[in-house]
């Protein structure tokens, strides 16, 4: 890949990465949850918080995020970059863990562009580089490892390649349990793609089982400390959330999805090129999703998009790989139509969303700053953002009476946040 190749990729993805930074966005009630915590007098009395919270209103958190907020609002008062930076660093760590993916099965510039604008297409996918939640770290280490997975041994055995993985693994570990289910599944995965002779030793070396057991040690470590010690017991709806998405789906959207998938089959078809890997690839993220969506029905809580980003992250570069395996292998002729069809639709895809955030953000800038959060998000909780939405106006610390919203009885352990 050229030196030119390498800066226009970098601009691009400094583009997304701006799309969806949330620059000016106001705090909602689950980042709130997060910015209170800069109130507190000490690192101690965080944690403490950390500790009770993450068994009621904060359950399934490891605290690791909360905790480096805790710290960076320390450091730069009530500012929600500040707030938000380790998802915009998560993003950031997305994009290049990507390219590195396409690069590691020959595919250039191009590929990796398609790549990162089908992304940016993604708008449920690509707003939590911009919100203070543990979900693009998750979708961010789980990408990475499926490059580093993707790379040959002499490539993994490599100075950088051992911090990138190790540096990944320790980020995901510590944000969120899903984490210790998608490193396994990747290695496993990689080595089915990589048709490697069997044995337990090669196989063991290739998953490297070092990584593995220090992830699971990490993971369940610090879960033992916050999510792990209990739960609230739920009585929700778990298709509450996604009922509502099945039901805006129109006769337009499944006959784009089936002429996509005709238009795909096309490409393999005058390619004559096997594309199982990337299929398996994109089956086997799949099936993580659904087991996520299984573990909320059991517990009977919400099936949220949100808890699939990792999946659907992975899903996209799939079939990026798997659409650029197949247009290599297509005679040439054939080839330039296919990708001028791929070019347009995705081009298309991409600028009706990136003008829709566009005019988001110049939205938050131009119509000043609303303290009231997300509607609904008083009624859903009894919860006010709005005295934090006005600390962040007015800058300075974090005030503290705020985080004394975590005294409160009602977040005990055992208890629905949601039931008043």
């Amino acid at each position: 890949m050229t030196a030119r190749s390498k800066v226009l990729l970098t601009l691009l993805g400094i583009v997304v990465l701006a799309l969806y930074s949330s620059w000016g966005r106001p705090l909602w009630l689950d980042e709130y949850l997060h910015f209170i915590f800069g109130g507190f007098a000490s690192w101690g009395d965080a944690w403490a918080a950390v500790q009770s919270s993450t068994t009621n209103i904060n359950h399934g958190q490891t605290g690791f995020y909360i905790m480096l907020d805790y710290g960076l609002l320390q450091a730069f008062g009530a500012n929600l970059f500040a707030l938000r930076l380790p998802s915009l660093i998560s993003g950031a760590l997305l994009l290049f863990s990507v390219a590195l993916f396409l690069r590691r099965k020959n595919l250039g510039a191009v590929a990796i562009a398609a790549a990162f604008l089908l992304l940016a297409a993604q708008p449920n996918l690509m707003y939590f580089i911009g919100e203070a939640r543990p979900y693009m770290p998750m979708a961010a280490s789980a990408m990475a490892a499926l490059a580093y997975f993707s790379s040959s041994a002499e490539q993994r055995a490599t100075t950088p390649m051992r911090l990138f993985i190790w540096a990944t693994m320790v980020w995901g570990a510590l944000m969120m349990p899903y984490y210790l289910v998608y490193l396994p599944v990747i290695a496993l995965t990689c080595f089915v793609i990589a048709r490697l002779p069997w044995s337990f030793t090669e196989f063991r070396k290739f998953v490297n089982l070092p990584l593995q057991i220090t992830s699971v040690t990490l993971g369940v470590t610090i879960g033992a400390l916050t999510w792990l010690r209990g739960s609230p017991n739920f009585q929700r709806d778990p298709w509450l959330i996604l009922r509502p998405l099945f039901d805006s789906l129109t006769l337009p959207h499944y006959i784009a999805a089936i002429a996509l998938l005709i238009l795909f089959m096309v490409t393999v078809r005058l390619g004559r090129t096997n594309v199982r890997e990337p299929i398996l690839l994109f089956l086997a993220m799949g099936g993580m999703a659904v087991l996520f969506a299984v573990l909320s029905l059991v517990q009977s809580y919400w099936i949220l998009p949100r808890q699939f980003i990792a999946s659907q992250a992975i899903m996209t570069v799939a079939v990026v790989w798997g659409i650029g395996q197949a247009l290599k292998a297509t005679p040439r002729k054939e080839q330039k139509i296919l990708a001028s069809i791929y070019t347009i639709l995705i081009l298309f895809a991409f600028t009706r969303v990136a003008v829709d955030q566009v005019q988001k953000l110049s939205d938050w800038e131009n119509n000043g700053f609303p303290v009231a959060g997300n509607p609904g998000d008083e009624d859903f909780q009894q919860i006010d953002v709005g005295p934090a939405n006005q600390n962040v106006i007015d800058g300075g610390p974090v005030l503290p009476e705020l985080a004394a919203f975590y005294d409160q009885p009602r977040y005990g352990g055992g208890e629905d946040p949601n039931q008043p």
